[in-house]
Formats: C-alpha cells, structure tokens, sequence
C-alpha cells in the first residue's frame, strides 16, 4: 500500500468512526420484517438457497439494537451464487 493510499484509508476510517450510532428499543415487529425480507430472498434464489436466518441484535428478543435486520443465508454451492446477484439487486 502506497503512502497515498494509506493517507486516503485513514481518512475514511476515521470518516466511519465519526458516524453516530443510534440505538433504539427492541421493536417486536424485527422478526415480521425479517420474515418478509428472508421470503423475498427464497423467492428470487428458490432451489439453491438451503436457509435464511434472521442473526444480530434485532434477533434477540427485548434488547436494545440498531434497527438493522441482519440475515445469513446458506447456500448450496457458492460457486453459483454470484449468477442471483441481478435478482437479489431487483428486490432491494
């Protein structure tokens, strides 16, 4: 890594760090939302998505989090699965 682009990872590190992190109460909605997101998901990858979990701080009953859904999908073969990236892009 040259000097300059050191100087300009720096600047967006410390660009990142400055960014306020807003925690809110537990929203008992999270797990509907996720739900229909992990639905969307099935939906545009069908056959070769094995699961869709709901994971992070939203998952966890009753506690504070970002408002954030996280989602890990596993899928069969991650060779293909770049070929779903126009699909999951169209649905967000």
């Amino acid at each position: 890594m040259s000097v300059d682009d050191t100087s300009i990872f720096v600047k967006k590190c410390y660009i990142v760090l400055m960014r306020k992190v807003i925690v809110q109460e537990y929203d008992p909605d999270w797990p509907r939302q996720a739900k229909v997101e992990i639905d969307r998901i099935i939906a545009a990858c069908g056959k070769d998505i094995i699961s869709v979990e709901h994971i992070g701080s939203t998952s966890v009953p009753n506690l504070p989090a970002k408002p954030i859904i996280d989602l890990l999908g596993e899928v069969r073969d991650i060779l293909i699965i770049d070929d779903y990236t126009p699909a999951l892009e169209a649905i967000g």
